[in-house]
């Protein structure tokens, strides 16, 4: 701090306009000379770097901890926000994110704001005014200890004697915001869902008077861009990490809040949140949907949700052409992956180990497994075997069955197996909830047994390109529709899932093919959005169908330019306990 002190008296020195800087501005004031001294400075500079960024940021982790907890809310922030960026007339063009003014007037948005700054109280420590000029009258309530009979108090302050509060103290009256130490940001709405405005009197995260936060505008500014930014593009791809409530929780301060000695207080993204904000979140120009390069007439329908009621929706009726697709599919993920079975799991297996494949598909992956390991017994489970070998092809080693993994689980499956292998579940998993196959895997585990669940991560996907100038607008809509608005997104937390399941020892992989087989999976995941317009056909979306068709044709012309649909693999590994 002191050597930009010092830079900024140098150009002044050498007739340079810096009057654009606090610095500069300060040093060309009408401020008597002892105040621009280099330490009068330097704390001015320290006060105003931490004023700005302390408060700001112990307010948004707050308010994260709580959300990602809270994924009901999370839920009902991130819908109101996309609502906002749906209503701004010039997102369809530009994709900017709506201003602070708009964002302002989005009512839960401001509640889950004022709940966050009602529980970060901006400077924790108290702050002391001395009245001067009068004495000062104390009228109140108290209620001894182990009375329920309140007494009225009454006392005369002084004039001269420093009298000092904190927002801690009035940020938990009960009187005023009951249960106040939980994140209840619907204390701020009134019965018709709007602002409470009669609750800002006891906000006092800016302070009050005359000596309130003169960065107050400036902060609500940061606060609103920064968490509706968060709430749509973050929040989806972070969790918590060794994080408890403690680690947000006032316990001391040193002027600002601090928690417990000790505390971590660290929170996990999937990907480096600064890359992504530094390399993407450019506010005024860069889209927060990447795919607004397509038209914006005629808009196509939803994505996946178009199969919604049809059950499965791949098509298996051309079951040469949908086997063909598995079997490419097998051969890719092996070479990304570069085993079948996780390396953490194959070192743990007995000798001869029963081994399931749920989903099993056309067995490749069985009988891959059953060359490598000769004397396990393996046993594959699907809902459609049409597209499995004869049984008299399949190894001596190798058994199938029909198995609805949603239904409940045989008896003869129950406690069986010491390792369990499922791949692509994405389209069967209902309502974003894989809790209930989870369930049944689990009954069907040995205590001890292993478990390993391979799944696409449609929220991490992208569109890799050989120039970044090349455009792709049919490959960033078949992106866009891979997510699905976050219907498909349970799949980057399904160690989460597995966790709250029982499993023990889980461990996550997120895998990315290199770029030698991006070609290979782009055609792939071409292959699978024609056998997803096929079979809209089937269910009488012709129009939907058409369209899906129409641009995989436009992608496939994007591929040849060098470019291609990246869609990474999550690889979820567990144990169920003794």
């Amino acid at each position: 701090m002191p050597n930009h002190v010092k830079k900024a008296q140098a150009d002044k020195d050498n007739g340079l306009d810096n009057s654009t800087t606090v610095f500069g501005a300060l040093l060309e004031s009408d401020l008597p000379p002892p105040e621009k001294g280099l330490q009068r400075m330097t704390e001015e500079g320290f006060s105003l770097f931490a004023a700005g960024t302390e408060t700001v940021s112990w307010a948004l982790t707050v308010i994260t901890y709580h959300l990602l907890t809270r994924p009901a809310l999370n839920s009902k922030l991130a819908a109101e926000v996309r609502q906002a960026i749906n209503d701004e007339d010039d997102i369809p063009e530009t994709g900017r994110i709506p201003s602070w003014a708009a964002l302002e007037k989005r009512p839960y948005l401001r509640a889950v704001l004022h709940e966050g700054l009602r529980l970060s109280y901006g400077l924790a420590s108290r702050t002391s005014r001395i009245a001067t000029g009068e004495d000062l009258l104390y009228r109140g309530e108290w209620t001894p200890k182990g009375s329920t009979v309140s007494k009225k108090v009454e006392h005369v302050l002084p004039r001269g004697y420093a009298v000092g509060m904190s927002s801690v103290i009035t940020h938990h009256d009960e009187s005023v915001f009951p249960d106040s130490h939980a994140f209840v940001p619907e204390r701020w709405l009134d019965e018709n869902g709007q602002h409470r405005k009669q609750l800002d009197r006891a906000l006092l995260a800016f302070s009050r008077g005359s000596r309130s936060c003169v960065g107050i505008n400036l902060a609500y500014c940061e606060l609103y861009l920064l968490l509706a930014l968060l709430t749509v593009r973050v929040f989806p791809r972070m969790q918590l990490y060794e994080t408890t409530e403690k680690d947000v929780v006032y316990d001391h301060d040193f002027f600002n809040p601090f928690p417990v000695w000790g505390s971590k207080g660290s929170l996990k993204p999937k990907v480096s949140c600064l890359d992504y904000f530094f390399g993407q979140l450019h506010l005024k120009h860069n889209p927060i949907n990447p795919s607004t390069t397509m038209k914006a007439e005629n808009p196509l329908p939803n994505d996946w949700t178009l199969s919604d009621g049809h059950g499965y929706i791949l098509n298996r009726d051309r079951s040469h052409a949908a086997a063909s697709r598995l079997n490419l599919q097998y051969y890719l993920w092996k070479s990304a992956l570069g085993y079948n079975i996780h390396p953490s799991i194959l070192r743990c297996l007995p000798p001869s180990p029963l081994i399931a494949d749920v989903a099993c598909g056309t067995c490749l992956w069985l009988i891959d497994v059953s060359h490598q390991h000769p004397t396990a017994h393996l046993d594959g489970f699907d809902l459609d075997l049409r597209q499995a070998p004869h049984k008299n092809w399949l190894p001596q080693n190798i058994n199938v069955h029909y198995c609805d993994i949603l239904a409940d689980v045989r008896d003869h499956a129950v406690a069986k197996y010491d390792y369990i292998h499922t791949r692509l579940l994405v389209l069967v998993v209902r309502n974003q909830d894989p809790k209930p196959v989870l369930r049944n895997l689990y009954k069907m585990l040995k205590p001890g047994g292993y478990l390993q669940w391979d799944e696409l991560d449609t929220f991490n996907a992208c569109v890799r390109k050989v120039s970044p100038t090349l455009k792709t607008p049919a490959l960033d809509q078949l992106r866009e529709w891979s997510w699905a608005e976050g219907r498909h997104d349970w799949t980057v937390r399904l160690a989460d899932f597995l966790t709250e399941e029982g499993f023990v020892d889980v461990k996550t992989d997120f895998v990315k093919e290199g770029e030698e087989l991006a070609r290979a999976f782009g055609e792939q995941h071409l292959l699978t959005a024609e056998e997803f317009a096929e079979g809209l056909v089937k269910v009488g979306q012709r129009e939907a169908a058409g369209k899906y068709f129409r641009l995989v044709g436009e992608a496939e012309e994007e591929s040849v330019r060098g470019a291609a649909l990246c869609v990474p693999r999550v690889v979820c590994v567990a144990r169920k306990p003794l």
